[in-house]
């Protein structure tokens, strides 16, 4: 676990490292309006970003690898959390540096190709790691997907009502 831990939060510091950046030297790229702000205000946003970056990123991973285990284990996975857990940090860390790189960039749709990847490569670690097939890998990481869209749903519609 603690190479998973490793992984993934090292992408966490270098993502909170290119937001700091961003922060401070073209503020109006987070948010427009946000140029305005003094330079005091820029600082203190790249310091929470250096300092929270890593740990949301980690706490994200650990807890997305979590829900999927649950469902691999409804599913009859075979696999262990610690084991799924290293996987998915040996994959995401790049494409989600390279995320946070194309969205601040002119370029933000092409995240998505690299989100079909994450998810490609996903289903691959998944089947590893739990010994089933493709069907069983890809409800896997559908079945949390289509609940959260679900829940979500019926929040926005009870909100209007």
């Amino acid at each position: 676990m603690k190479g998973a831990i490793k992984n993934i939060g090292i992408a966490g510091v270098i993502c909170g490292a290119i937001y700091a950046l961003i922060a401070i030297l073209c503020p109006e790229v987070i948010k427009p309006g946000y140029v305005n702000y003094g330079i005091s205000m820029r600082l203190l946003v790249a310091v929470l970003y250096l300092v929270l970056s890593p740990i949301l990123i980690t706490l994200s991973l650990l807890i997305e690898s979590g829900i999927l285990y649950i469902f691999a284990r409804v599913l009859d996975g075979r696999g262990t959390y610690t084991v799924q857990t290293y996987l998915m940090s040996l994959f995401m860390p790049p494409l989600i540096i390279i995320n946070v790189i194309l969205n601040i960039s002119q370029v933000g749709y092409l995240s998505v190709v690299v989100g079909i990847f994450m998810v490609y490569v996903l289903t691959i670690a998944l089947m590893k790691t739990h010994g089933y097939d493709l069907w069983k890998a890809i409800v896997t990481w559908l079945m949390p997907l289509i609940i959260t869209t679900v829940l979500a749903i019926a929040l926005i519609t009870n909100l209007k009502a």
